[in-house]
């Protein structure tokens, strides 16, 4: 309601004019007004950082400036006001000023909307991320009157960012740079680069023997030694567990790679001395790469890198990629392929058993067999088992594969013993692998007990290499086989790391000497001999001849001095 006086002219009494006007919609609106100045002063009152309305200038001179002020830059709203104490554009890192200019220029002539990131630099001079968003603010004639926006703190995004852009790109373990960088760089185009791979695989059985965290401090050691051989023309890239990648850059001929190589080997070399792990050496120039897809470049790298591959060599051979290793790497694949068939029980018969006759010089008579695996593929035919034996180890089918062997063993065995040959032992080789697998006693046990075998009729052969690889677990697993009554031999005796008084700790019941060992045995005097009688062996040993194609009679030649168990490929 509205009242004022009204003069009238000849009137002595007072008089007045009311208006009585409807607002209940102003009121409304009103109110409207002020929850949205409530809800604007709780918004910004909360908001990771301030609002602005600023000009069009060099210093961007700030005309309003929310309370987030202070939080954000260390300063109050009142010091950026009007440029009072310090303007806008000092507070930001001297590299983010042109390019900031730069956008805002290009979005203000289309009345685009601005965003960009960049950095701060606070009262307290630490630099924060911030992130701002804003638009112009134009005249009745098109012109910029001013702008105003939003700048936001996002200083702890960009750490998530980074932590999760550095996890992308890096390995966790060793923190170098990971196969997908590598990849990333490799896909930017054809380059004239030398790829160097360092295969470390057979650290695997490291952590099947002593666990996960030993092998992976052996692995930090070796990144550790390969980084002292890290510079700008020679980058390091961790492409896998048990692979490392230097990329090496032009000018370099082949001559300076392997230089390279055999220093790298040298420095990793003392490591995995100790703990008689080989490696492979692979090398991929790109001037004869065919692909330049990533993922093909690598796998070829892998390639010659498995190639290289030896069991423990300190002057590991480097290997250079080509086409007739990758016709090598499917012809290994389409064993693995069909090896996978036979543990399924498909086509079984392709893997049979041959069996040596062991002959007893002293009686001469057989007393034993040894059992050895064949495998007469459908695509390549017969396999050398040293082949096929070193593909099952490397897919880890040896352990079904080997259950396989055992029970065609134990078959054969039990036909010897139903024909009434029960003094005839059966020998079956056995791998590291399938020795240190979980339940192999067990599983043994269970095997022997369904053929209904005697158990003091199976000798199982392990290789000396094995012993050195991992002595203590090897020989708890070897005293729990002979708990069973089974026999156990160390096959190839002399040709491994193992000393002969480390030998009689072994849970072993004989020795089968390599031929290399005993090639001059026949020459030697008696004072040149390695060992006599005086030497404390079990006096239950005697002497085995298995012949291979020989027709040899050493019956009468070998000394009574010499003590040993079996004698091999001779």
């Amino acid at each position: 309601m509205v009242v004022a006086p009204l003069q009238v002219a000849g009137e002595t009494s007072p008089r007045h004019i009311c208006i009585i006007q409807d607002i209940t919609r102003r009121k409304e609106v009103e109110r409207l007004l002020a929850d949205s100045e409530r809800n604007k002063s709780v918004l910004l009152s909360h908001l990771p950082g301030m609002a602005y309305r600023c000009e069009y200038d060099l210093d961007w001179t700030m005309r309003y400036v929310s309370a987030g002020c202070r939080d954000l830059t260390g300063y109050d709203a009142e010091d950026l006001l009007d440029n009072k104490r310090i303007s806008y554009n000092s507070l930001i890192a001297p590299e983010y000023r042109d390019p900031i200019r730069t956008k805002w220029n290009s979005v203000l002539p289309h009345r685009a909307s601005f965003r960009m990131d960049y950095e701060i630099i606070t009262r307290d001079g630490v630099r924060k991320w911030v992130m701002e968003m804003g638009q112009g603010v134009f005249d009745a004639k098109g012109e910029v009157g001013s702008l105003e926006g939003i700048i936001l703190d996002i200083s702890e995004q960009k750490r998530y960012q980074d932590e999760l852009t550095y996890r992308d790109e890096h390995d966790l373990l060793t923190g170098l740079l990971n196969r997908r960088y590598l990849e990333r760089m490799l896909s930017q185009g054809p380059q004239d680069l030398i790829l160097v791979s360092y295969n470390l695989s057979q650290i695997h059985r490291l952590s099947m023997t002593y666990g996960f965290r030993y092998s992976q401090n052996i692995l930090q050691k070796v990144a550790s030694a390969l980084v002292l051989h890290s510079d700008e023309l020679h980058r390091l890239f961790s492409t896998h567990e048990y692979r490392y990648v230097f990329v090496l850059s032009p000018p370099v001929d082949h001559g300076e790679v392997v230089a390279f190589c055999r220093d790298v080997s040298m420095t990793i070399g003392g490591i995995l001395a100790v703990e008689r792990i080989g490696w492979g050496v692979g090398v991929v120039d790109l001037k004869y790469e065919k692909s330049i897809e990533p993922s093909h470049i690598l796998q070829n790298l892998l390639i010659a890198s498995e190639h290289s591959l030896s069991r423990f060599d300190m002057d590991a051979k480097v290997v250079f990629y080509n086409e007739q290793m990758k016709a090598s790497i499917e012809m290994e694949n389409d064993i693995i392929n069909e090896l996978t068939e036979i543990t399924r029980g498909v086509k079984s018969g392709r893997l049979f058993m041959n069996y040596q006759p062991i002959f007893d010089l002293k009686r001469k008579r057989i007393t034993g067999f040894e059992s050895l695996a064949r495998l007469r593929t459908d695509s390549h035919g017969s396999i050398s088992p040293t082949e096929f034996i070193r593909m099952a180890e490397k897919s880890k089918l040896i352990i079904p594969l080997g259950k396989l062997i055992i029970e065609k063993a134990l078959h054969f065995l039990k036909r010897l013993e139903i024909s009434g040959s029960n003094e005839i032992m059966v020998s079956i080789n056995i791998s590291s692998i399938q020795l240190l697998a979980k339940d192999f006693v067990n599983d043994l046990e269970t095997m022997v007990e369904r053929t209904q075998v005697d158990p003091r009729s199976i000798m199982l052969e392990i290789t000396e290499s094995m012993i050195a690889t991992d002595f203590q677990a090897i020989n708890i697993v070897l005293e729990q086989i002979r708990r069973l009554g089974i026999k156990v031999a160390i096959d190839d005796f002399g040709t491994g790391y193992s000393t002969l008084a480390r030998e009689r700790e072994l849970q072993v019941d004989c020795l089968k000497i390599d031929k290399l060992f005993i090639d001059n045995l026949l020459f030697l005097s008696p004072q040149e001999a390695i060992t006599g009688t005086s030497y404390p062996w079990p006096t239950n040993w005697g002497i085995v001849w298995s012949p291979k194609e020989s027709n040899t009679d050493l019956s009468g030649s070998i000394s009574r001095h010499t003590i040993v168990i079996w004698f091999k490929d001779i």
